[in-house]
């Protein structure tokens, strides 16, 4: 429809409703001339008559505008109906190229998803298997990070890293610290296995001095049975016997404590012989007690000097990445600055031919978006005539 049509239709609307004016003046006469008008009472006649004839004059006038409005709207009724059959025509029509297209559209859409959810369940597949590889290195997953010490990764990243960048970058980082956790635990185990293989020693070599006292007594009582005449030989024997075992026993005594006399309370080496049994393993237990609880205090002290000096060089590390990064970030821009800056002064230079060929140049590189409801399909398509007019002014 052109702009001269539009404005000939406006303005015959306007005529015919020109037509109703002269009745705001009218309607004002009206209200005041019958503001008063009633009827008292049953017997007020020509009261009635009155308002009778009131209503008849207001009715001639109601049903006379009705009769006006019937035919002034026709001819725009038949021109709305003539539109509307011709739009529903076009809209068919357009209907059966669109609806192919549209049809074929879906179809590609429904496959970009299927491969979009194929895409998303390989990466919870991915994450899963690379959770439990992690997990069994002892990192924590809170949720939204995975965590281990000093070392983090967002969740995100775990799931959506490719192979290279989680194996070269996310698990050798975890790895390096589950290995320096995994050296330290193992030496620990390796020191309790020497402790506990030379508590074992020590042990078999008590019940062997306790088989050897036990036999050579047995010897001894055998020995008293063997004549009454031998006893006082027997005797002397005994003694002898009793003194050398004794000797033997401090001398063992000495052996075994010796290494842990320095840990736990003093005692006098020279009584350790006469000492009972009980109250010897008393003392000894105290002394291995005291000795492990230095070598384990000593082994964590040294585990948290070790994890002092990796957590610097981790520090140390990382700050140097964020330097590293930044002067990237800061040259980048350098770049970017210098370029834009290039371009801008050979347009300058240009001139307009080459700043409208730049600029048509831009048009055409707009990306035309994917839109699925009428509504925008239908602003989409304006906005791409309107892009396509632009392009056409181009010289």
């Amino acid at each position: 429809m052109s702009t001269e049509t539009a404005i000939t239709i406006e303005d015959s609307i306007k005529n015919e409703i020109a037509k109703f004016d002269p009745f705001e003046k009218r309607i004002a006469e009206l209200k005041q001339q019958y503001a008063d008008l009633t009827i008292t009472d049953i017997n007020d006649k020509e009261g009635y008559e009155n308002v009778r004839l009131a209503i008849a004059e207001l009715r001639g006038i109601r049903t006379g505008t009705e009769k006006d409005k019937k035919v002034i709207k026709k001819p725009f009724l038949d021109a709305c109906s003539t539109i509307e059959e011709k739009s529903k025509w076009i809209i068919a029509e357009v209907s059966k190229i669109e609806d192919p297209l549209q049809a074929r559209k879906d179809e590609i859409d429904t496959e970009k998803e299927q491969i979009k959810k194929a895409k998303l369940a390989a990466q919870e597949a991915t994450f899963i298997k690379r959770s439990m590889q992690l997990s069994n290195m002892g990192v924590l997953y809170d949720g939204t990070n995975f965590i281990l010490e000093d070392a983090s990764y967002e969740g995100v990243l775990v799931r959506e890293a490719d192979d290279d960048v989680y194996n070269e970058f996310i698990l050798p980082k975890f790895k390096d610290i589950f290995d320096k956790r995994e050296a330290v635990r193992l030496e620990e185990e390796r020191v309790k296995a020497e402790v506990a293989a030379k508590e074992q020693a020590e042990r078999e070599s008590f019940a062997k001095a306790q088989e050897e006292l036990r036999v050579a007594q047995e010897k001894l009582e055998a020995d008293k049975q063997v004549a009454e005449n031998e006893k006082r030989e027997v005797a002397r024997k005994e003694q002898e016997e009793k003194e050398k075992i004794n000797r033997e026993l401090q001398s063992k005594r000495l052996n075994e404590i010796l290494p842990y006399n320095k840990y736990g309370s003093d005692v006098d080496m020279s009584t350790l012989w006469v000492l009972a049994e009980s109250h010897y393993h008393e003392i000894l237990s105290e002394k291995k007690a005291a000795f492990e609880k230095s070598e384990s205090e000593r082994l964590e002290n040294s585990r948290i000097e070790n994890e002092r000096k990796i957590k610097e060089a981790a520090d140390e590390a990382a700050r140097k990445e964020r330097e590293r990064i930044e002067e990237e970030n800061r040259q980048a821009g350098i770049k970017r600055q210098q370029e834009e800056a290039r371009k801008a002064e050979e347009l300058a230079k240009a001139g307009d031919k080459a700043n409208w060929e730049a600029f048509i140049k831009n048009i055409e590189a707009i990306p035309h978006p994917t839109l699925r409801s009428g509504q925008y399909r239908k602003i989409s398509a304006i906005a791409k005539g309107k892009i396509e007019e632009i392009l056409n002014l181009r010289a």
